[in-house]
């Protein structure tokens, strides 16, 4: 086999591709914390959310994966973290992270500002109600935390009946 072929059937959403997309949201989002921290200036803020609310999505979603979900099956999610979160804790997640009243409230604040793209474009006039961006970047944290392991096994799984079936 050539090694292009190799890639390109290794490649697409498995869960550990959809964990390391979630993370690398989340360090950008560190990022982008930290210089706003730096300057003052808060320029970043709704950057931020957005990299924080696709890093939740995608980290949801990369445990979606690796319970069985297709990636047809996390399309038809959508973008409502609210129902990307109903699925994922009726698929074992809720064990895995503890999710808090709090973390609960966030998800509930944070999914039709996300999913009605309030974060990437102005379409609202007046102010968000927005939780604090730390509560976010916690729950994040915590989940990618839990899910790496399970996000890996499950990929190599996937990677093991690719590779015997074909």
């Amino acid at each position: 086999m050539r090694p292009r072929e190799r890639r390109a059937r290794l490649t697409g959403e498995t869960p550990m591709n959809l964990w390391s997309l979630a993370s690398s949201f989340h360090q950008c989002a560190l990022t982008l914390m930290q210089a706003d921290a730096m300057t003052r200036l808060g320029s970043g803020e709704l950057p931020t959310f957005y990299l924080l609310c696709h890093g939740l999505e995608l980290g949801m979603k990369a445990h979606l994966r690796a319970q069985g979900m297709t990636a047809s099956d996390l399309r038809g999610l959508g973008h409502d973290l609210t129902r990307i979160q109903a699925a994922a804790k009726q698929r074992g997640l809720a064990r895995a992270i503890a999710f808090t009243d709090t973390d609960d409230v966030v998800i509930k604040i944070l999914s039709p500002v996300y999913s009605g793209k309030h974060l990437e474009y102005v379409i609202q006039r007046g102010l968000m109600s927005l939780p604090r961006i730390q509560l976010i970047e916690d729950l994040l944290n915590r989940m990618l935390k839990a899910t790496e392991q399970e996000c890996r096994e499950a990929t190599m799984r996937e990677v093991a009946s690719r590779r015997a079936s074909g």
